[in-house]
């Protein structure tokens, strides 16, 4: 273009700025304005509840199905939606959490009347879970994240967490049946029912459990971790119980290896590869995942194979009598071959 052209137009431009009445500039500013906040509005990204960081999407009914790395002890694991389909309230109260954990400081206050109502409606149905199905009330267990965000009126209708030593009392009652048959036939015979008991420091749970540990008999003084509701309490399938995210060490707990040398296999414990677990009353470091199930697999064997109805020292005392224990049996030529640390079983 000319140079004389461009003069021109420039020209001609401030011209017609100078005429233009100031009004007319102020509105034509404010129509700028809010087209470039209309634009810069449709580039965000609109609110989705189920990318929000603040959501513990585990607990949120339109969380997508995402498959989690197993816990290092997670046997028989059931599905959030196959539970869900028989326990709604345990899913209506996980909606109210995340609303909740959502809301605003002034708008909290009117959500609570709604969430002590499904707390309590949630309350009775997971008593009847721990009678009826003690793995599905362990998975419907309310989490560490969750539970530091909800108010105490709430709080105080939830499951308790118990871990430590317990002496596990398993009573059968054989109870007859009324008529004496018919005269050439068999006598009936009685019904048996199996009740089961946790103690420890005096308090009496009535126990129920699933799996290996139906055909665990009386033992004394073993590790025993679920949730309790009264004195219902769900027993966990692992003795080992694994910290949850963010949770630490209480300040004043035993730990079984002060040194944090992995109990397995004597290696240095690693905050970004190990792992911490209670056992019992007292909390261990492992240098891995993988070893704290292998030594928890042994706890299981000896717990299974004990005669009579005493356990030992396997409790309340450090590991290393179980350890050497599962040396003598050959425990470590099965299953996994070499842990963490290229640390080789056949060395342990």
């Amino acid at each position: 273009m000319p140079q004389s052209t461009k003069k021109c137009l420039n020209s001609r431009g401030r011209g017609i700025m100078h005429k233009m009445p100031s009004a007319v500039c102020i509105a034509a500013c404010f129509l700028c304005a809010g087209f470039l906040s209309s634009v810069l509005q449709a580039q965000e990204a609109p609110f989705d509840p189920n990318t929000d960081p603040r959501i513990d999407r585990r607990e949120h009914p339109n969380a997508p199905h995402i498959v989690q790395p197993p816990s290092p002890l997670d046997i028989e694991s059931e599905t959030l939606a196959t539970a869900a389909k028989n326990d709604p309230i345990f899913l209506e109260f996980g909606s109210w959490i995340q609303k909740y954990r959502l809301a605003t400081e002034d708008k909290k206050p009117t959500l609570l009347a709604e969430g002590l109502t499904l707390a309590k409606t949630r309350r009775t149905a997971l008593s009847e879970l721990i009678k009826n199905n003690p793995k599905r009330a362990l998975d419907w267990a309310i989490s560490r994240e969750n539970r530091a965000i909800l108010p105490a009126e709430v709080l105080a209708q939830l499951e308790t967490r118990v871990a430590g030593c317990f002496d596990y009392s398993v009573l059968i009652t054989n109870t007859p049946i009324s008529g004496a048959g018919t005269p050439n036939g068999p006598t009936p015979r009685p019904v048996s029912t199996i009740t089961r008991y946790a103690v420890r420091d005096g308090k009496i749970f009535k126990a129920y459990v699933y799996g290996w540990r139906t055909g665990l008999t009386t033992k004394y003084n073993i590790p025993l971790q679920g949730v309790a509701v009264d004195n219902l309490l769900a027993i966990d399938i692992n003795p080992a119980r694994t910290l949850e995210v963010g949770e630490t060490v209480p300040a004043n707990a035993k730990i079984g290896n002060a040194d944090k040398k992995c109990p397995l296999c004597g290696a240095d414990f690693n905050e970004e590869t190990g792992v911490v677990a209670q056992i019992g009353s007292l909390y261990y470091f492992f240098d891995s995942p993988t070893h704290l199930k292998r030594l928890a697999e042994g706890l299981i064997e000896i717990e299974k194979s004990i005669a009579g109805p005493k356990a030992g020292s396997l409790c309340d005392e450090p590991l290393d009598e179980l350890v050497e224990q599962m040396k003598k049996a050959d425990f470590f030529k099965s299953g996994v071959g070499a842990g963490n640390n290229g640390v080789p079983a056949k060395t342990f």
